[in-house]
């Protein structure tokens, strides 16, 4: 095995246990908003009989705000790690035009997939805000 195969591995590791790392706290913080406790929505009057809510939230926009903020703290990490991706695509091309043109790739579409998933929470708070104005 030469230096350059050997560092070629210690370097892809290396990024992938970074990216694994940030994958796993991320979805140790998106396990956060599924705690179970008390029911945050009113209890419904009558016999004092009834289930609890497991969604943790009362309406529906509460709800999607919710799955919203769960996917998230999931995508970002990964949009993170296929950003490293073509980066280390891009180090390890060593001139060839094709393996150059794929990181790219990679890096253009992370940065698309990132606007596309930050710009669902911007549309999701306009059309929030637009429906409790009315």
């Amino acid at each position: 095995m030469n230096v350059t195969s050997f560092s070629k591995k210690v370097i892809f590791h290396t990024y992938l246990a970074i990216g694994l790392f940030v994958l796993s706290s991320g979805m140790i913080n998106a396990s956060s908003h599924l705690q179970t406790g008390s029911s945050p929505c009113p209890a419904p009057s009558g016999t004092g009989l009834g289930l609890s809510n497991p969604l943790r939230a009362c309406t529906i926009t509460e709800f999607l705000v919710n799955i919203l903020d769960i996917l998230l703290t999931l995508a970002l990490p990964v949009i993170v790690f296929f950003i490293i991706y073509g980066g280390f695509k891009l180090v390890t091309a060593q001139g060839e035009p094709g393996k150059i043109t794929d990181g790219r790739k990679a890096i253009t579409w992370a940065v698309i997939g990132g606007v596309v998933v930050l710009a669902s929470k911007l549309i999701l708070e306009i059309i929030q805000n637009t429906v409790s104005a009315l």
